[in-house]
This record gives C-alpha cells, sequence and structure tokens, in this order.
C-alpha cells in the first residue's frame, strides 16, 4: 500500500468504521490522539458525535475488509476561518507515509471548504506529530506543544 491507496473522504455511512478504529487504538494511541487517556465510553462518545457535513474526514480504507487504516479529521476550530486536524494511524501501518498523506488530504479539502489555517494540539513529546507537521511546512510553537498551518504554507509544499 503506497502512502494514500484507498484514501478517501468519509461520510455517515462510514461512521461505524470511524468508531471501531478509535476503539481499537491503543492506551498510549489514544493518550497521543485525544491528549488524555480516553476510555472506551468516551471514544464511543466523540465517535458518535461526529458529523461528516460539519468537518472534513478522510480516512484509508483497506478495500478488502472495508478497515479504516488510518483517519485524519479536520473539524472546525473556535477561531473563525480555522480548523483543528487530528490523525491517528493503526500502528501496523505506521512509518509509510500514511499519516502525512491523510494530513494532507484533509488539509487540502478543508482550505477548499475555505479554511485558512489549521491548528494541532499534541503532547510536547509526540515526536511523531511534530515531525509530521513540520514536514508539511507547519509553524511548531516553542512550547512544543501547538502547530499551525496556514493556506499558503501547504500551497508551496504541494507545488514543489
Amino acid at each position: 500500500m503506497s502512502a494514500i491507496d484507498g484514501a478517501r473522504r468519509l461520510d455517515r455511512r462510514d461512521l461505524p468504521e470511524m468508531e471501531r478504529h478509535l476503539l481499537a487504538l491503543e492506551p498510549a494511541d489514544r493518550r497521543a490522539r485525544f491528549g488524555s487517556a480516553f476510555s472506551d465510553a468516551a471514544i464511543l462518545a466523540y465517535a458518535r458525535g461526529l458529523n461528516p457535513a460539519r468537518g472534513v474526514l478522510v480516512g484509508a480504507v483497506d478495500e478488502a475488509s472495508g478497515r479504516i487504516l488510518g483517519l485524519a479529521e479536520a473539524q472546525p476550530a473556535e477561531a473563525p476561518g480555522w480548523v483543528e486536524v487530528a490523525v491517528s494511524v493503526q500502528a501496523a501501518h505506521r512509518r509509510r507515509g500514511l499519516g502525512r498523506g491523510l494530513v494532507g488530504a484533509v488539509l487540502a479539502a478543508a482550505f477548499e471548504r475555505g479554511a485558512e489555517a489549521a491548528e494541532f494540539l499534541f503532547a510536547s513529546g509526540n515526536r511523531p506529530i511534530a515531525g509530521l507537521v513540520r514536514a508539511l511546512g507547519a509553524r511548531i510553537d516553542v512550547t512544543l506543544d501547538r502547530a499551525e498551518i496556514r493556506r499558503p504554507a501547504l500551497t508551496r509544499r504541494q507545488a514543489a
């Protein structure tokens, strides 16, 4: 599987599989994705609140099984014109560019829908996400727990 083979926009029909994907995350991965050790009940509540019409959801889907191997989200943030981006990739599919491809795809779709900037919030020790957003041209705050990327930065990277 290349970086984003099987990646596509997700819709309401995919919600049960998104829920399964998030529930399958190991405790450390839950902390990395949600910023805390989300319980199954908290993940169920979160997943059931996902609205593909409000946010942008992109998944890497194994066509044979229909399982989501990676999920990127761009959800509207509090600030107008901003989205908050998050990504999760099943452990067996990491280190292949899947997360980067998903984040690039979800950013492109969010910017196409009118977002001007994206924010990433993460634990300061989460090196994989810091490296991923840095590779996409994000500016990482000195506190090392927040990054932002604006539409022009992504456009320059894609044109290269």
